[in-house]
């Protein structure tokens, strides 16, 4: 599979598409990046830096992690599945430990590398090739509590028991869907968790999507590709785009469109039993997902801090912002390849919504909740459709103030699956509560009012729309929330998560954002590729 397989093109047009690869071919073909003070460098790809500005670290937050065990006996999982807490970056962090207590606790590699991107904290750290910096994770004062992973399923999944977060992240899964993948979608559901996973390691892994990652009311991660430089500290810091060969792709084998969101995963981290040791993980969606879920956990401190922002403590509505808030890189395209959107696939099968953007994120929460009605040009809502009562909810959004630059329309709609609560956690009504998402334009002049565009997946429970708004100020803006045709019936409340953003296009440049064989490279191989897959449409 080429890096170009799965990538989509923008539908505007083939001659804009040449234009700004061929711009990016002009720039720099390496890039020589400067050695950053603080690790994992990554963050800064994320916004992750201005949420830690905002005074913002996890303080009062507690995660859930669950980890796999590194060895079973006879299929029993041995309880090595902890964080080497006498690693530098550990010791003075906030860790919690559950398992069965049936046997001795060991290490595990894979969960020290994870929780020093969570929570690690090295003021005077090294690494070869890399020299000094200053390591921090992504919420280094949170709390994380590690579960081994079949207690987490004995004591929570089966009978369906709250535990006490209200951010859950994985990082592993299983290619088939299960009762325990259909538990924790419904763990989520019935307490409103947000569920974060990895989507798995892409075709040269073998993955498709992988479960629970692949489950409706999950959040699935996945992996943006870094750099393939001579340079330690290039591959820390330098990114290109997500390649299917890296980052399973959707869609899932029940038709969703997956992952949701994408991040870096290639991070300097914590390696077990060696305590000042740090190493690269590579690009592998178990990494990324615990950026997003740290993320996740900054967004939740400010809601708690803002009474008038807890309404947000809720997986619809963080699930939401956290895609808004989404930076789309090249190609992003709904659906599979093609120029044209598509109003049945809600998201791009290779990006999600896009790339994590923490700051953006932190604006739209807040922004504050708003009412249906007129609404700000940012903001969200968690809001009910109730049976038999007016079946839709209406946003008017203000997009004043142009600035002549091209402004966008971003929105995501997010409501749960619902699913038997019982062993084996049978779906229920999987179209009783179809929610569709409408954007439509009212000319201030003649009042004639037109639907611009549309999200309304026979599948999925998240619906996304990006649109550019007119810059002469002729039209007004409303997003509308309505039980879609493809809903059997309503005989229960749909509950949702709503949010938006009216903003100009990211402006952020990255050359290998071009870089379609993953070379490390942005040159005339990658243009002969973006002609020779165009000329097959």
């Amino acid at each position: 599979m080429s890096g170009l397989s799965g990538i989509k093109i923008f539908g505007k047009g083939l001659a804009v598409f040449i234009i700004t690869t061929v711009l990016a071919i002009g720039c720099e073909e390496a890039f020589a990046a400067h050695l950053t003070a603080a690790q994992p460098a990554c963050f800064n790809k994320t916004g992750i830096d201005n949420l830690k500005v905002q005074g913002l670290s996890g303080k009062g937050i507690e995660i859930g992690i669950l980890c796999r065990s590194e060895t079973y006996i006879d299929g029993k999982p041995q309880n090595d599945y902890r964080p080497d807490r006498s690693h530098n970056s550990l010791k003075t962090s906030r860790l919690k430990f559950a398992d069965d207590g049936l046997s001795f606790a060991g290490v595990s590699d894979h969960a020290t590398a994870i929780a020093s991107i969570f929570v690690g904290r090295d003021t005077a750290a090294t690494a070869e090739n890399i020299g000094a910096f200053a390591y921090e994770g992504v919420c280094p004062d949170a709390t994380l509590e590690n579960f081994e992973f079949w207690h987490f399923l004995k004591k929570y999944v089966f009978p369906l028991q709250k535990p006490g977060q209200s951010i859950l992240s994985m990082s592993f899964g299983y290619q088939f869907e299960d009762w325990w993948t259909r538990g924790i979608d419904a763990l989520a559901e019935k307490y409103n968790l947000t569920v974060i996973a990895g989507i798995g390691n892409g075709s040269d892994a073998f993955d498709g999507p992988l479960y629970p990652a692949a489950n409706a009311n999950v959040i699935a991660v996945g992996v943006m590709e870094s750099a393939d430089v001579n340079s330690p500290v290039g591959q820390l810091t330098r990114f290109a785009l997500p390649v299917p060969q890296h980052s399973s792709t959707g869609p899932t084998d029940a038709g969703l469109c997956k992952p949701d969101i994408i991040a870096p995963g290639n991070c300097l981290a914590a390696v077990a039993g060696e305590p000042n040791t740090y190493e690269p993980t590579g690009d592998y969606s178990s990494y990324a997902a615990p950026i997003v879920a740290g993320v996740a956990g900054l967004l939740t401190q400010k809601a708690q801090s803002d009474a008038n922002l807890a309404a947000a403590i809720d997986n619809r509505v963080l699930r939401s912002i956290l895609m808004t808030s989404a930076v789309k890189l090249p190609y992003w395209q709904k659906g599979r390849v093609g120029t044209a959107d598509d109003h049945n696939s809600p998201l791009d099968y290779i990006q999600g919504a896009g790339l994590l953007n923490a700051a953006v994120a932190y604006d739209i929460l807040s922004a504050g909740r708003q009412s249906p009605g007129h609404s700000g040009s940012t903001g969200w809502d968690r809001n009910i459709i109730l049976p038999g009562s007016e079946p839709y909810r209406q946003y008017g959004i203000e997009s004043a103030g142009s600035s002549g630059e091209e402004k966008y329309i971003t929105a995501t709609l997010v409501w749960n699956r619902r699913y038997e609560h019982k062993y084996p956690f049978e779906p229920v009504g999987e179209n009783c509560d179809n929610l569709r998402l409408e954007l439509w334009g009212v000319d201030a002049n003649s009042n004639t009012a037109i639907m611009l565009d549309y999200s309304d997946s026979a599948v999925d429970n998240v619906e996304h729309i990006r649109f550019p708004i007119a810059a002469d100020g002729t039209l007004v803006y409303k997003l509308i929330v309505r039980i879609s045709p493809n809903a059997e019936k309503i005989d229960m409340p749909a509950e949702f998560g709503l949010s938006w953003r009216v903003a100009e296009a990211d402006k952020r440049f990255d050359s290998l954002w071009y870089d379609l064989n993953a070379d490390g490279k942005t040159n005339a191989t990658d243009l002969r590729m973006v002609t020779s897959r165009l000329s097959g449409l």
